[in-house]
């Protein structure tokens, strides 16, 4: 009854994000795709794109309210009291979640290093 509600607009707000993750990167997107030759399948993949991107940010946030939960369940809390929710929410558990490692600056090198080359190069591309 009073539990369903407030479950539906959870949903609801987290299929908006997809949404507008989504529609964010789309001048981009048609900029990447006037280089593709003719005989792609543009609705191949649109539903790749689409469908990779909502599996990324699923996979995204059963990460953080993982390590969350962990972290509450160690400092004896709820989750509520881990962190304050918001956009700074994953910088704000990842650090955690990497000094409770047995190798914390070497796990921090794996997560953050592959990105790094990756992110100034599509930046590039971008205002090309």
């Amino acid at each position: 009854t009073g539990k369903v509600l407030p479950a539906v607009n959870i949903w609801l707000s987290a299929a908006s994000h997809i949404f507008y993750s989504l529609g964010l990167g789309q001048g981009m997107l048609i900029t990447y795709s006037s280089y593709n030759p003719s005989h792609y399948p543009i609705q191949a993949n649109s539903l790749i794109v689409s469908a990779a991107n909502s599996l990324t940010e699923i996979f995204g946030g059963f990460a953080t309210f993982s390590i969350l939960g962990y972290l509450a369940k160690k400092k004896g809390v709820t989750v509520d009291e881990v962190v304050a929710g918001g956009p700074g929410l994953v910088f704000e558990s990842l650090p955690e979640a990497f000094g409770l490692m047995p190798a914390p600056a070497f796990f921090a090198f794996l997560f953050f290093f592959p990105t790094s080359p990756v992110l100034p190069l599509y930046a590039s591309i971008s205002w090309a």
